[in-house]
């Protein structure tokens, strides 16, 4: 693991379980994974570590119950709730009905495209058409410094976010 990113590394995290996490929870009685991560708890960092530990456990709490993971977690999802991005359309009215099309397939967040001069005659069109959606836009970086008020402008719209401005 890069330590840019986090000071464990593959061989402190080997360490850690080798020398304190598994010592800690072999030749005691069996108990629920959570009961058994609480041996570890002195154990000061090494996150990466505690979840591979506890990864093992639940899977192993799985594989003797007869239960998948998910059902251990809590249960199956039928539906996950996604969005869908939307690129830059021929005319507002085509973006309106991509967007009508997208919610009646089920999807419940709304990425648009936008740049400078086609964004906020965009989301008051949208918002309009759409009020209670979960809208973003997206720009690519189309934005400058020179272009903040603009930004600025687009909040009273309700966006969940403007991504790469």
């Amino acid at each position: 693991m890069d330590p840019g990113y986090s000071y464990e590394t593959l061989a402190s995290a080997t360490e850690a379980l080798r020398r304190h996490i598994i010592p800690s929870i072999l030749g005691r009685p069996a108990a629920s994974p959570s009961e058994q991560s609480a041996r570890w708890a002195w154990v000061r960092g090494h996150n990466m570590a505690k979840a591979a530990a506890e990864m093992a456990l639940l899977d192993q709490a799985g594989h003797a119950a007869g239960l998948s993971l998910a059902t251990i977690l809590g249960g199956v999802k039928t539906r996950i709730p996604c969005g869908v991005s939307i690129g830059i359309q021929p005319s507002l009215e085509a973006t309106l009905s991509a967007i009508e099309g997208y919610l009646a397939q089920g999807y419940q967040r709304i990425k648009l495209k936008c740049k400078p001069g086609y964004d906020l005659q965009l989301a008051k069109a949208v918002r309009e058409r759409f009020p209670t959606t979960a809208v973003m836009m997206d720009a690519n970086s189309a934005y400058t410094l020179a272009d903040a008020e603009r930004l600025r402008q687009l909040d009273e719209f309700d966006l969940m976010m403007i991504e790469q401005p």
